[in-house]
């Protein structure tokens, strides 16, 4: 597992990638806005969702892991799915 951003860097490239950040943090809280900063600094497919569109972003995780299992099915780029502040989704 990568530990800074130039070993992930080194590791995937830009088009091989997908991160999906599912974000519990307060609209306010610093946090926040250095997430947003940093998502728009780097080159990768990031999608940011609250905790209004949970559960959508976990449907199609869950659609995409179906259709991934399926025999010769494409994986084309990997996907990292990370929640920060998990203790605010509760469904």
């Amino acid at each position: 597992m990568c530990c800074n951003r130039s070993d992930f860097a080194a590791t995937y490239s830009s088009k091989d990638i997908a991160i999906k950040i599912l974000d519990g943090t307060r609209p306010d809280a610093p946090a926040r806005d250095r997430l947003l900063t940093l998502a728009s600094s780097i080159p990768y497919d990031i999608e940011i969702a609250d905790y209004r569109r949970a559960n959508e972003m976990i449907s199609e995780l869950a659609k995409q892991m179906k259709e991934r299992q399926q025999p010769g099915a494409d994986a084309a780029k990997h996907v990292f799915f990370i929640v920060l502040g998990l203790e605010k989704f509760r469904m």
